[in-house]
């Protein structure tokens, strides 16, 4: 559904990428993330053992520079009777 049938229009956007080294804390937390989900990882078919061992040990890696999340911010208002009436 999108928001205008919510009767909201959006006034701003933003997406902010974290780009983080390897050993940093969020590095090594998503880390220690693939290790515990190494099987359901596995088990979706979607990557195997290499790629997982891959991503740890660039994870652990302080030359290596990943963004491990993004941000993404959306402000939006309800839309008024004059509102809907003005765009028609």
């Amino acid at each position: 559904m999108t928001l205008s049938r919510l009767g909201l229009t959006v006034e701003m956007t933003d997406a902010a990428a974290h780009l983080a080294a390897g050993a940093s804390l969020v590095a090594l937390l998503m880390a220690e993330s693939a290790v515990a989900l190494r099987d359901k990882y596995i088990a979706t078919g979607k990557a195997g053992d290499a790629d997982i061992d891959t991503y740890i040990h660039a994870a652990r890696t302080p030359s290596s520079w990943a963004i491990y999340y993004t941000t993404v911010a959306v402000i939006a208002r309800a839309t008024t009777a004059a509102d809907r009436s003005a765009r028609c």
